[in-house]
């Protein structure tokens, strides 16, 4: 399934840059690094809190073109925490934008997607088989446990304007996205 997304959205990006070509491109990297320290990265109750600390970086390049009539911009990113006392709590996040935009004399059409693959921690109520016995959770007092999972989402924005008169003009917009 994952090879099919990324053949698809290769397919999408290759259709929409091509009349996008002619115009000059821009190479615009990001780069942020640091190091994190935070005494209760899980927002734990009092006795469940979980120190990390490590280095975190977070690059993008963006590559863009402008004409009289478009725009087109793609930019992928990765953003990445690394903490040597708790390698569990690692993670690299992935992530791309797209926009691409076409303006005529009378017709406006917009393309946008948004792409990640991310680590997401959500806090549950527990089930049956999990965060410890009645009334002795195995995770602080409050009754819920810590999910931590990968989670895959994109979404695509479509609009097109066409202008019928000075004051009226028909929008058609639709999105879609998946998680």
């Amino acid at each position: 399934m994952k090879a099919i997304t990324t053949a698809l959205v290769a397919c999408a990006l290759g259709a929409v840059a091509a009349p996008a070509a002619a115009g000059p491109w821009e190479f615009n990297p990001r780069l942020e690094a640091g190091y994190l320290y935070d005494d209760n990265y899980r927002l734990a109750l009092p006795g469940g809190e979980q120190s990390v600390d490590g280095p975190i970086a977070d690059a993008e390049l963006e590559l863009r073109t402008l004409t009289e009539t478009g725009e087109f911009s793609f930019a992928p990113r990765v953003r990445a925490t690394y903490f040597s006392s708790a390698k569990e709590l690692d993670s690299v996040d992935y992530f791309a934008r797209l926009n691409w935009e076409r303006r005529g004399q009378r017709v406006f059409t917009r393309l946008r997607g948004d792409y990640s693959v991310q680590d997401v921690v959500n806090s549950e109520l527990p089930t049956v088989g999990s965060g410890g016995g009645l009334g002795d959770p195995d995770l602080g007092d409050s009754g819920r446990v810590l999910v931590e999972n990968r989670r895959q989402r994109y979404d695509v924005r479509p609009l097109m304007s066409i202008e019928l008169s000075e004051r009226r003009d028909l929008q058609f917009e639709a999105g879609y996205a998946d998680i």
